[in-house]
């Protein structure tokens, strides 16, 4: 967890360019939901003892599991509240994310609970 290699480098990489991709994308893919029993089938056993590893879990992800879901910013989702953020706001959120910060104690997340309670105001 805390020794970096080769592999999570490669990893990083990986999730930067689905990251910058999926940001600049003007109308993402519309998936469809799947039944559980449908996204078992195709995905498997994803929590064994020795685990799947990232890269299978990322590539089961971009193959498998985001189609099976509506993206909240897509032009054509009907949702009674749609979100709408901004290119900004979801790369900061993957600053934050990153940043592993932790927002429910002041102790830990001084700083980042600061800036949602600007936000709020």
């Amino acid at each position: 967890m805390h020794n970096i290699d080769m592999d999570s480098v490669e990893m990083t990489l990986d999730v930067m360019k689905y990251a910058l991709n999926r940001i600049t994308m003007i109308s993402p893919e519309l998936g469809k939901p799947k039944k559980e029993e449908e996204l078992k089938a195709l995905v498997g056993e994803t929590v064994t003892e020795k685990g799947i590893g990232g890269e299978k879990a990322f590539q089961l992800f971009k193959d498998v599991l985001i189609k099976a879901t509506v993206p909240i910013d897509h032009p054509r989702h009907l949702a009674f509240v749609p979100a709408s953020p901004t290119r900004a706001s979801i790369m900061f959120d993957l600053v934050t994310s990153a940043s592993s910060i932790h927002g429910a104690y002041w102790m830990e997340g001084a700083g980042g609970i600061f800036c949602e309670n600007e936000a709020m105001k």
